[in-house]
């Protein structure tokens, strides 16, 4: 049991830090200190009217071509060019109904264009060159799988400018490849052949796929 004095002084400081306890304002807050860092929380909203939308910043893939340092020449050769063939150290290209030459060293078209003779209702659609000989096939239009008499491949001389050689196909011709004695004509119409033309005798053995 605590001596009276001990009771009286323990009496003494429990009134009082009661005391302190009833005096502070209804409305006073504890203080934090200054060297104490603070964390806010904003609240987050619960709805949201507007989805999110992530807006890219503006981005050029393609150089306009005045800028495009990759191209380092443009050749005006004339009409719709199409497919190319590269042989002998010439570009040659299909463009609309003539074949050009052109010279990657001084990129000058190399000669005249070689005018071929196309039927109405049809175009040049791939070339290949070997054995001094361009090789073009010719196709039709409409549906490619219906028959048509126009498809073929041409024999042309790339010297004197002559169809040498017309070869009947299947239907739409739109491949060629080269090798050494064959030329190849893939035909993707009427049930997809290939043509294997011999370019000694200018015919044609077909494979089916």
């Amino acid at each position: 049991m605590l001596p009276s004095t001990s009771r009286l002084l323990l009496a003494f400081v429990l009134m009082s830090g009661l005391s302190a306890c009833m005096s502070r304002p209804a409305n006073s807050s504890l203080t934090v200190p200054p060297s104490t860092p603070t964390l806010r929380l904003s609240s987050l909203p619960t709805t949201t009217k507007q989805p999110l939308t992530l807006t890219p910043s503006p981005t050029t893939f393609v150089p306009s071509v005045p800028d495009d340092k990759r191209i380092i020449a443009s050749i005006d050769i004339g009409d719709a060019p199409r497919n190319m063939a590269v042989e002998n150290g010439y570009l040659w290209i299909i463009a609309g109904n003539s074949i050009v030459r052109i010279d990657p060293q001084t990129d000058q078209m190399v000669g005249k264009p070689i005018s071929v003779t196309v039927p109405e209702k049809a175009g040049l659609e791939a070339i290949v060159v070997g054995e001094e000989t361009v090789w073009v096939s010719l196709v039709g239009w409409g549906d490619i799988d219906r028959p048509s008499k126009i498809d073929s491949v041409l024999r042309i001389d790339p010297r004197t400018g002559e169809t040498v050689a017309t070869i009947d196909v299947r239907r739409g011709p739109v491949s060629l490849a080269f090798t050494p004695g064959i030329v190849w004509a893939v035909n993707f119409g009427l049930g997809a052949e290939v043509s294997r033309i011999d370019t000694k005798t200018n015919q044609d053995r077909r494979c089916s796929l």
